[in-house]
């Protein structure tokens, strides 16, 4: 759990690009909940097991029952995966099934490879894309400081 979202954002960047394994953090309204990775792979971040975490009410859960207040979702797709599906730096179809069900109404982003934040958010008409302003949608904003909690409760309340 991280007070400071910059050093969340940062500890994932490197983590991911070190072991080769999806990062994933929930962004709350005072902290950043990074979960744990070693049973991810470079596709895939998991919540459920062997974590023990899981999804309440567009929030998440841990295996105590803490419920911990959802304002996104933020993962890494570190790997450009040349050969293996293509190029996907934004979310996939998979993070497009899970996340508008997990977390209706709620933003999800990607940390991509190719140095972009991109964004989607599902509602009830379907997904879409959830656009950054500058100075939020790119990686090294956010490892630099941007204050993304702060966006997000901004534009989240128009």
């Amino acid at each position: 759990m991280y007070s400071n979202e910059t050093t969340a954002y940062n500890r994932m960047w490197t983590q991911a690009n070190k072991v080769n394994r999806e990062q994933m953090a929930v962004i709350g309204n005072n902290n950043v909940l990074v979960l744990p990775e070693y049973a991810n792979d470079n596709i895939t971040s998991r919540i459920e097991e062997p974590y023990k975490y899981s999804w309440k009410d567009g929030n998440i859960r841990d295996a105590d029952g803490n419920i911990y207040s959802t304002l996104a979702i933020i993962h890494t797709h570190q790997d450009d995966l040349k050969g293996e599906w293509g190029y996907v730096a934004p979310p996939g179809i998979d993070d497009d099934k899970l996340f508008p069900y997990v977390t209706p109404n709620k933003p999800y982003f990607s940390m991509g490879y190719d140095g972009k934040i991109h964004g989607r958010i599902g509602t009830a008409n379907g997904v879409g894309n959830y656009q950054l302003p500058k100075g939020y949608n790119m990686n090294e904003d956010l490892l630099n400081g941007a204050k993304f909690r702060f966006m997000l409760k901004y534009n989240l309340k128009k």
